[in-house]
């Protein structure tokens, strides 16, 4: 299911929680989870530049990605 399950369960994280929340992503999905503000510095036809590609290299080897709910406003939490 996740590579980092048994971790998760050995932090004693229940595996409701888990399946609900958490997420294995690499390459295109996670720089479509981290990359997606208007706010990042982008070239003219709206592509990322090369400085803001280069920073976030590192996800293309995957990662956890973790969803969450604010308590208090019931909205997502990016």
């Amino acid at each position: 299911m996740y590579n980092n399950y048994s971790e998760f369960c050995q932090s004693r994280v229940h595996s409701h929680l888990i399946f609900l929340n958490f997420k294995e992503v690499s390459g295109d999905e996670a720089y479509d989870l981290l990359l997606y503000s208007d706010k990042l510095p982008r070239r003219n036809d709206g592509r990322l530049n090369g400085k803001t590609l280069e920073s976030y290299r590192f996800v293309e080897n995957g990662g956890c990605y973790v969803s969450a709910t604010d308590p208090e406003t019931g909205e997502e939490r990016l």
